[in-house]
């Protein structure tokens, strides 16, 4: 074979060889080729195990509503040293004996003072009532009081005695004469608002206390 041609033909083998192991390459290349990374959308959330529970609209903590105190009575016979008393409107209560009623400056209004202190009195009674709620119409009193000065409000809290709203408000007031301690219980029965009272001067109000609640404990209805 002439020279030339030898040489040819080893080109083409070789050419050939070269391409075959390239095709080779590129497929050992692509099949150990890593797979793309597959990225978590934008915006996309994370489920958890414990979801965190956000409080519901209102649900801030709220005070306890206005504490309702209960009145009761325990009459067992008229208490030594006191007496039974008629009212208007049917009411009834007790008083000191000596005490004398007389008929008071208010609506329906009975008062007696003590014999041996004329600024230590009581009252009680009862005259019908109209349509407004009875702590509505007692705070507005009040508050017309308290403009006044030398007024401190003391409480004024709705209650429940015998069973119905009531209202028990105390207060001081001070005077010329000093500090005077007062403290009312009212309440409604049948169309009737009913009330008992007492009032002194400071120092002896709680031998006065003591007076009314034996007044509470022994009203009728």
């Amino acid at each position: 074979m002439p020279i030339q041609s030898s040489i040819r033909l080893g080109l083409m083998i070789a050419t050939g060889n070269l391409a075959v192991c390239a095709c080779i390459g590129l497929v050992l290349h692509l099949a150990t080729k890593p797979a793309p990374l597959i990225s978590t959308a934008p915006g996309t959330a994370t489920a958890t195990s414990d979801p965190v529970v956000l409080p519901s609209p209102g649900s801030a903590t709220r005070q306890p509503p206005t504490r309702t105190t209960t009145t009761t009575t325990t009459r067992a016979g008229i208490p030594a040293g006191f007496t039974t008393v008629n009212g208007p409107g049917g009411m009834t209560t007790v008083i000191p004996a000596g005490w004398s009623p007389m008929i008071g400056s208010g609506p329906g209004s009975v008062e007696a003072t003590d014999p041996a202190d004329a600024t230590r009195n009581l009252r009680y009674g009862g005259s019908p009532h109209d349509s407004v709620d009875i702590l509505t119409s007692h705070v507005e009193f009040a508050e017309t009081l308290e403009k006044r000065p030398g007024h401190q409000r003391l409480r004024l809290d709705r209650v429940i005695f015998h069973g119905t709203d009531a209202v028990d408000w105390e207060f001081r007031v001070d005077g010329d004469d000093g500090t005077r301690h007062v403290r009312s219980l009212y309440w409604r029965q049948d169309g009737y608002e009913y009330f008992v009272y007492a009032g002194s001067a400071e120092e002896r109000w709680p031998e006065t206390q003591a007076i009314l609640d034996t007044m509470i404990d022994n009203a009728t209805p």
